[in-house]
C-alpha cells in the first residue's frame, strides 16, 4: 500500500483489495454453500477487511452479509 499500516498485498490499493475481498465472498455465498461454512468465511472476510482499514469495503461487507442473512433466514 502507498499508505503505511495499511495492508494492500498484492492489488496495492486497500480499497481495491477490500472490494475483491468482498466480491469474492459475494460470489461464493451466491453458490450455495452450507451455512456453518458460509458463517466462517463471512468471519475471514471481516478479518481481511479490518486489515485494509477501507470503510468502503466494511459498508460493502456488511450490505453482502445482510442480504445474505436475509435471503437464507428461516423463521
Amino acid at each position: 500500500s502507498t499508505v503505511e499500516g495499511r495492508s494492500a498485498g498484492l492489488l496495492e490499493n486497500a480499497n481495491v483489495s477490500a472490494y475483491s475481498i468482498v466480491f469474492m465472498l459475494a460470489t461464493v455465498l451466491s453458490s450455495g454453500v452450507p451455512r456453518p461454512l458460509a458463517y466462517s468465511l463471512i468471519t475471514l472476510a471481516a478479518g481481511g477487511i479490518y486489515f485494509t482499514l477501507s470503510r468502503g469495503g466494511a459498508i460493502s461487507w456488511m450490505l453482502v452479509t445482510t442480504v445474505y442473512i436475509l435471503t437464507t433466514f428461516k423463521a
